[in-house]
């Protein structure tokens, strides 16, 4: 089961599979627009970070990565 929970800075989000922290989805960079922000992921299993055109690719993208495999 996937959970994102606030971060300790609440400017994004702590993504959890099962349990344990494996990753980060930002809310993109705060200096800009609303509607220019584009979210971001730091997750364990992608080694990298990967920028989205939306809140919810960006969810998409996450349970892809852990819940399909």
């Amino acid at each position: 089961m996937i959970e994102l929970k606030d971060d300790r800075d609440f400017m994004g989000k702590d993504v959890y599979f099962n349990g344990q922290r494996v990753g980060w989805l930002s809310f993109g960079d705060l200096r800009q627009s609303p509607e220019d922000r584009r979210p971001v992921t730091m997750l364990d299993a992608e080694k990298g970070t990967r920028y989205h055109q939306s809140h919810s690719a960006a969810v998409a993208f996450i349970e892809n990565i852990y819940l399909k495999g």
